[in-house]
């Protein structure tokens, strides 16, 4: 285990047979005996039959390839070199080790279009046939109902006409649930919270496992509690950074495919980014234009034979072929904890040339778009999140005030928590410059505590006093009543609940137009807003210097930082294929939760609607939102003609 290749790699990291879950060379004559005679009783010799059978379900991949078709094909997953011309998009090795994995926590990040789907259903079929003697039942969960009926209907349907699942096919047969032997395999929605409500699953795959609420997850993992055979399968494609799908994936053992190079030896784990001859492999990219005349700037298209993968260490060219998995962190899982982790994208799949990516790149929609559905990669972009730098270059004074001073305006902006509230305090000046002049975290005392009850909220009102706000803004949260007891403090007059649109699609492009502006209600004191229109308008003022921050690096500082990191814009599909923009964080927790920039903005708004009232004045120029989505690398080069330097 500790010899290392030319890459670097040891083979512990390049040799799977030492992985649980993992079936290579682990079987031996005389286990494969035992099982015989378990399965069929003990007898002088067996048939070729019955010890294939053994077989399939000692090597999975072998089960997939005997039962499961793709349309009206035999699945395969490997072609003879002879054949590749003819048939390089049934050549898919990349599936076999995932297939052959039966490692009970596995989490696929990948693109699309490269067969994850089948590979999970397949996978699920083999569970419920393997352990169907123990009548357990097992879960798919697709993203919407739509899908799930149009999949079982055109697709698994099909499957199930194999002569092999007719003869272990029971009675119950319908949409949502297939019975095999005595093991359900039950479909259902991920969409809603009750995801797996009244199911008591032993194995649960969840597709698209990003566009899957954290309700319906928390409803799918309870379902799985009372078993003792727990396996979990999530694979989707990812989104943002550290995000859902990706962040599982971080927290993995890695998996990644790699193709290595027959001339130098070198492992590729292919980077789409260009080639250059003088850049170390670790940072280099495995793409090479070969064709300058090839490339259509005005269709977008790169005719075939434009561009072609290389080696990043010697500049060979790259065959694509058949590839290795290797592991980054083998002790995540080999003790048998852990998640099992694969990156797989189209990057793996032979039969999608580096023409025909680089076409999809420049006719996306976006680098996110790109980077999500054609490279498996997860893509933040940077013009809608904040950056520390972007607070921490925005400063126009040193340290926290602790009173009033000398401000015009004053408004404190709250987001109520179940382990802490969090308090955003900002000041405009006489000129109309807008800071943060103070944030801090009071912890939430519990319904329970009935010693302490009611101490967080007379804290706040205590660390508020010296300030003399001049209107308080709180969400209208789980604690809810407290803003009963602000206005009984500091003036009904001046404090408001704040109440977001739900819709997750509205915002300044698709707004009907009755949102475009928080709306007021004087009476009930309440303001609503759109909360995706909103974070977007709040990071174009303070990249573009409109809102300003103190410059001593406390540590409620470095909360606020760290919470504007969490906030994530991002695209999601519909049901009907349609994208649209969501406003969401990392979690719910204070290290991965958006409580500092939720009471930031929610203040913020308070604070120009009270310069409006003051001054008469917009407090806010719309032109200042920047909705352009950022372009794919080649398309900026096409765009400023560098395309060819």
């Amino acid at each position: 285990m500790t010899s290392i290749n030319k890459s670097g790699y040891s083979e512990l990291q390049t040799n799977p047979s030492y992985y649980p879950g993992l079936p290579y060379s682990k079987f031996d004559g005389k286990y494969i005996v035992t099982l015989l005679n378990r399965t069929f009783g003990k007898q002088d010799s067996y048939s070729e039959e019955q010890f294939a059978y053994i077989l399939d379900f000692l090597y999975p991949v072998n089960y997939a390839l005997k039962h499961n078709r793709i349309g009206s094909n035999p699945m395969t997953v490997a072609v003879p070199i002879k054949d590749l011309a003819m048939n390089l998009s049934k050549n898919r090795p990349y599936q076999i080790q995932i297939l052959n994995d039966t490692y009970p926590n596995i989490v696929v990040k990948k693109s699309r279009q490269i067969g994850c789907t089948m590979l999970g259903t397949i996978k699920t079929l083999l569970w419920c046939d393997r352990f169907s003697k123990y009548g357990t039942s097992a879960g798919y969960f697709f993203p919407t109902y739509k899908q799930l009926n149009s999949f079982v209907k055109s697709r698994f349907n099909e499957v199930l006409k194999d002569a092999y699942f007719k003869s272990i096919m029971g009675n119950n047969d319908s949409i949502e649930m297939k019975q095999i032997r005595n093991t359900y395999m039950h479909f259902r929605t991920s969409s809603i919270a009750s995801a797996a409500e009244g199911l008591d699953l032993s194995y649960a795959a969840i597709d698209e496992y990003e566009r899957c609420p954290a309700q319906s997850e928390s409803s799918i993992m309870n379902s799985l509690k009372g078993s003792d055979m727990q396996y979990l399968l999530r694979f989707s494609t990812p989104s943002a950074p550290d995000v859902g799908t990706d962040r599982l994936y971080n927290l993995g053992d890695q998996w990644n495919y790699m193709f290595p190079c027959n001339k130098c030896g070198y492992y590729n784990d292919i980077n789409f980014k260009d080639y250059e001859p003088n850049k170390s492999p670790e940072s280099n990219g495995n793409v090479q234009l070969v064709n300058p005349d090839g490339v259509d700037t005005i269709a977008r298209v790169a005719s075939p034979g434009t561009y072609r993968y290389v080696c990043a260490k010697c500049g060979a060219p790259l065959p694509r072929t058949k590839g290795i998995w290797v592991c980054k962190y083998p002790s995540r899982t080999i003790n048998e904890n852990g998640i099992r982790s694969y990156n797989l994208s189209q990057l793996s799949a032979s039969w999608i040339t580096c023409d025909m990516l680089k076409t999809s790149e420049m006719q996306a929609r976006s680098k996110q778009d790109f980077y999500n559905y054609d490279l498996g990669d997860p893509y933040l972009d940077r013009s809608l999140a904040i950056t520390p730098e972007d607070i921490y270059s925005h400063t126009t004074r040193y340290k926290p005030a602790v009173d009033r001073e000398n401000y015009s305006l004053i408004v404190a902006g709250i987001d109520w928590g179940q382990t802490q509230h969090t308090i955003v305090i900002l000041g405009m000046r006489e000129n109309g410059t807008v800071e943060v002049i103070n944030n801090f975290q009071v912890k939430t005392v519990g319904a329970t505590d009935t010693q302490n009850m009611g101490t967080d909220i007379s804290t706040i009102e205590r660390k508020l006093d010296p300030y003399s706000p001049d209107m308080i803004v709180c969400d209208i949260g789980d604690s809810g009543q407290y803003i009963n007891i602000l206005m009984n403090h500091f003036g009904r007059q001046r404090v408001y609940g704040c109440q977001n649109n739900s819709s997750p699609t509205t915002g300044l492009a698709t707004a009907s137009g009755n949102m475009i502006a928080p709306k007021w209600n004087d009476n009930d004191h309440i303001v609503k807003v759109d909360k995706l229109l909103e974070v977007k308008r709040h990071i174009s003022l303070i990249k573009s210097g409109k809102i300003n921050f103190y410059k001593k690096r406390t540590p409620d500082l470095e909360i606020l930082v760290r919470h504007w990191q969490n906030v994530i814009i991002k695209k999601v599909e519909t049901p009907s294929g349609m994208e649209r923009t969501i406003v969401t964080r990392k979690g719910s927790s204070n290290q991965l939760g958006d409580h500092s920039s939720s009471a930031e903005i929610i203040g913020y708004i308070g604070l120009e609607h009270l310069r409006d009232a003051s001054y008469g004045a917009s407090a806010f120029d719309y032109t200042f939102l920047n909705n352009k989505e950022e372009p794919t690398d080649i398309n900026k080069k096409i765009n400023d003609n560098s395309l060819f330097e």
